[in-house]
């Protein structure tokens, strides 16, 4: 019978696998710390990247800026449509709340609904909405400015 060597961990009562054991691996807790600290160092450089990302997307400067367009609502009253799930705006969307004539607002992005669902709002059709804040406008109710 081979008998395995016994390191400094074993202790005179234990079995022969449990000093093998004990010898051979007794390095294991610094490596796992080793392993969680760069593994926090990861996710932290992740996290700060992400929350970066998402500051620069919340608030355009420079060229993201000049793609955003001032709208002035041209309609009488006007709802500002939120559909469930971020999806395209139909004439039949939840209304989130209301806009009046001269109110001014901010849009970044267009839906652009070719081919389907079309409205009729304040006096003529479409089937293009803005997404500002609070959800999302026809075309037809605001002008740029």
């Amino acid at each position: 019978m081979i008998r395995p060597e016994r390191g400094p961990a074993a202790q005179s009562g234990d079995l022969p696998w449990q000093a093998v054991t004990a010898t051979r691996f007794r390095s294991w807790p610094i490596m796992k710390k080793l392993i969680n600290v760069a593994a926090a160092a990861v996710v932290a450089a992740g996290v700060l990247t992400g929350s970066q990302a998402v500051a620069a997307a919340a608030q355009p400067t420079g060229q993201a800026a000049a793609k955003c367009t001032n709208l002035v609502v041209t309609g009488k009253t006007v709802a500002v449509r939120r559909p469930p799930n971020d999806e395209n705006a139909t004439p039949n969307s939840p209304v989130d709340h209301y806009v009046h004539k001269g109110d001014r607002l901010r849009s970044c992005v267009m839906t652009f609904n070719r081919g389907g669902n079309s409205y009729f709002k304040c006096g003529r059709s479409g089937s293009d909405w803005y997404l500002v804040r609070g959800g999302q406008i026809p075309e037809t109710c605001v002008r740029k400015v």
